[in-house]
């Protein structure tokens, strides 16, 4: 198996540390911007790319929305598409769950807010759904939004 090129990687290539590197991907008015080509050029020749598991552990941020629906049949196609659409520029990633009324369905989707792996929801349907299963979301002050 090989292995993906790291932030090592791209620093020994570019001849900065670490540190820098992550600077200019990331602030890049933080570094000059000789460095900057450097490291986007090491960047580019080595194929690295960002490690988002290991950056949701360090940030406790998942930037992951969850867009549950009670019925795939009942999606408000345009309430979707608009989520779709701003959430790319917002930096979120979209994670689609479809209950198909299913218990055990809906407390694995659930189970993703409580472990971190989405911060935040989106309910979609229409207020006679059986939204009983998300009543106990996580103490965050989050409600049913029809």
């Amino acid at each position: 198996m090989l292995q993906r090129p790291t932030i090592e990687d791209v620093a020994c290539l570019a001849g900065v540390s670490t540190v820098t590197v992550s600077r200019a991907l990331h602030k890049p008015g933080k570094v000059s911007s000789d460095t900057a080509t450097r490291v986007h050029a090491a960047v580019r020749d080595i194929g690295h790319a960002l490690n988002t598991a290991a950056r949701t552990l360090r940030q406790r941020r998942s930037n992951a929305l969850l867009v549950v629906v009670p019925n795939s049949g009942n999606v408000p196609r345009q309430g979707a598409g608009g989520i779709a659409a701003a959430a790319p520029a917002a930096g979120q990633t979209i994670l689609i769950a479809d209950f198909a009324q299913d218990a055990s369905r809906e407390a694995a989707c659930l189970a993703w807010l409580r472990n971190g792996r989405a911060d935040g929801v989106f309910l979609m349907g229409r207020p006679e759904d059986d939204w009983s299963a998300v009543a106990p979301l996580p103490d965050t002050g989050w409600h049913p939004w029809y």
